[in-house]
Parts: structure tokens; C-alpha cells; sequence
């Protein structure tokens, strides 16, 4: 059978692309098949937030052409001792041929394979917040000594690592100056449904939103410097001293307990609902935020046109040397969005 389409995603804002991607292409729930990767260090979490996903957009996922899961890091041993659950997967999938393969995590070894083993006539990158960026780079590079020696040895278990041949992202956040490769190509993910969304959706409170970021967990600085850094988010809501405007914590799904304790304890309340901040948002009629960078200040904006985004600059001094880089080309980016005012703090 063909005009169907196979999705292997992981997180939250990979399925959200994923959805855009599929109501873009008018792709119904009976044509798509979906395979869920659950061993992530949050996938129990990610798991009810991708469902919540589902639920938002109104795609059911009981009329899903087929849906499969597998349990597998992307760590060597793990994918040499577990391949036969990709074999059963790759098996079952074998007798279709699929317009679309679309891909939430670019540096998958799993959806490499699957890509070369199914009969797919596109391939597609989909958005996984501002990871994305760097694919262009990555796929443009030669494969170390090192990556070829491992992609041979998992050969012998079955894998057919063979580099992607041509790409088409479908993306937000990328511009297509930033590709390397003549062959890929570029879709812009407008979020245009979950726009759509919003526009039914009821008008609520007014609110002043604090945009959790991952800081420590995700390595950008000591556990000591996050603390630093949440005191300059407390400092600045002070300043504001906005009067009637509720303050309300929107965490990322990484952030420790012992950080939202932190903003608890100013009197600030935590947003628990299991989703992903561009769906919390739908409830609300003004909608002012402020964070220090986000892969949602790219987003949001396509989906509140009339969102006020305060990106208070993150001192560099606080920043482990390995994440400079990383942490300037942010700002760099916002200079270009007409919601987003930098603030400079250091």
C-alpha cells in the first residue's frame, strides 16, 4: 500500500511537528503508523505528554493505522543486545510502502536503520525544539574513524547504517541559509493547526509567565549558577511590581523539585499540567512571558501573534565554557523576532 506515512518520535514537540506535519498533508490517523521510542531518562514522562499531544489536536490515536513501541537506549550495547525488537518492528513494516518516514530524533541510529531498510520515498526531519539546528552541520560532516568502526560492527547485528541520502526538514526553527547540503530541502513548520487552536479556544486570564530552562540539568551550568540565575529571574518579576497580573511557573519536564520549590517559596505558582507550554497556553487571552532562552520563543509567536516575550540575557559568567557558543547564537536569534525584547542582566 503507499500515500502512508511512519513516524518514530520520542518527545512532546517531535509529536507536535508531527501532527502540524500530517494535517499540512492532510494525513489521517488510519495512514499513519507510529513508533514510540520509551527508553529515555523522562520517557515515562514524555509518554503522557506525547498522549496529551494527541489529545489536543484531536488526532485519535486508537484509529492509528498500526502503533508499535521498542525499549531501547541509542547506547552501543544497548542496540547490539536488543536489536531483535527493531527486527520485529522492521518485519511488520515491510510489506508497506510509505510516502513519508518522519524522524523526530535526526541522530537516531534505529531510525537511520528503519529508513533503509523500509520502502520510503521521503524522508523527513521533524522539529525537536533547537537540537534541529545542528543537523544541517552533522549531516554535512565526514563520520570519524571512531562512528565507522561502530556502524560496521553493528552491521554484523543486522543495522544498515548507510548515510540518509537527501532530507527535507520540516522546521521552525531553521532558515535555509543555514544548509550545508544542496540535496536537503525545507519545509517551515508554521504550526498553523495548533494556531487554529487557539483562536477557539476560550478567553481566560491575563498572566505573567516564567519560562523554566533546564539549566543545570542539561549541563549549561552548575547547579550553584542556576540558583544565580533564578535570583535574577525573582529580582526582575520584583521590579515589574505588576499589580493584579497573576505569576504563574511554566517548568520544562527536566527541571528538579528542588528548583520549583525555590520559585514556590516567592509566592509564585507552578503550572503542573502535563503538556507542552505552546498547549497551556491556549486558555489564556494576554499572554505576557519572560525566561531566559527557550526553544518556545521560536514557536510561540506562530501561535500568539500577540505574545510579549522578555528574554533576559543569561550572564556568561554563569555558563560552563563548552555552552557559550551554544547559549549566544540564542540571543543572536532573537535579534530577528519582533516578540521578543532582550533584556541585558549581567
Amino acid at each position: 500500500m503507499d500515500n502512508k506515512a511512519v513516524a518514530i518520535v520520542e518527545s512532546p514537540l517531535q509529536a507536535m511537528s508531527l501532527l502540524e506535519f500530517c494535517f499540512l498533508k492532510s494525513i489521517p490517523p488510519s495512514d499513519l503508523t507510529l513508533i514510540l521510542n520509551l527508553n529515555t531518562k523522562i520517557s515515562g514522562h514524555n509518554k503522557k505528554l506525547i498522549d496529551t499531544v494527541f489529545d489536543f489536536y484531536k488526532f485519535e490515536t486508537a484509529e492509528l493505522y498500526s502503533y508499535y513501541e521498542y525499549d531501547i537506549t541509542e547506547s552501543f550495547l544497548q542496540l547490539v543486545f536488543n536489536a531483535g525488537q527493531i527486527n520485529d518492528i522492521e518485519k511488520q513494516l515491510q510489506e508497506n510502502q510509505f510516502e513519508y518516514m518522519l524522524i523526530g530524533e535526526f541522530r537516531s541510529y534505529i531510525a537511520r536503520h528503519l529508513v533503509n531498510k523500509l520502502t520510503v520515498k521521503h524522508c523527513v526531519f521533524l522539529d525537536d525544539g533547537n537540537a534541529i539546528k545542528r543537523a544541517p552541520k552533522m549531516r554535512a560532516e565526514p563520520e570519524s574513524i571512531k562512528v565507522k568502526c561502530k556502524n560496521i560492527f553493528l552491521n554484523l547485528f543486522g543495522y544498515d547504517l548507510k548515510i540518509l541520502n537527501k532530507i527535507t526538514y520540516f522546521s521552525a526553527f531553521l532558515k535555509k541559509r543555514q544548509f550545508v547540503s544542496t540535496k536537503d530541502r525545507l519545509t517551515k513548520n508554521e504550526f498553523n493547526k495548533l494556531a487554529s487552536l487557539q483562536k477557539e479556544a476560550e478567553e481566560s486570564d491575563s498572566i505573567l509567565g516564567i519560562v523554566g530552562s533546564p539549566l543545570f540539568t542539561a549541563g549549561v551550568c552548575t547547579l550553584e549558577n542556576e540558583l544565580k540565575s533564578n535570583q535574577i529571574l525573582v529580582d526582575y518579576i520584583r521590579e515589574l511590581l505588576i499589580v493584579g497580573k497573576k505569576v504563574v511557573y511554566f517548568p520544562h519536564r527536566r527541571e528538579s523539585k528542588e528548583k520549583l520549590n525555590y520559585f514556590e517559596n516567592y509566592g509564585i505558582e507552578i503550572n503542573k499540567q502535563q503538556a507542552p507550554i505552546e498547549l497551556k497556553l491556549l486558555i489564556y487571552q494576554n499572554i505576557k512571558l519572560i525566561g531566559f532562552y527557550s526553544s518556545c520563543f521560536e514557536t510561540l509567536p506562530l501561535v500568539y501573534p500577540n505574545i510579549e516575550i522578555t528574554s533576559l540575557t543569561l550572564p556568561l559568567e554563569l555558563v560552563e565554557e563548552s555552552w557559550k557558543s551554544f547559549v549566544n547564537t540564542q540571543y543572536e536569534t532573537y535579534l530577528g523576532i519582533n516578540n521578543i525584547t532582550t533584556i541585558n542582566r549581567s
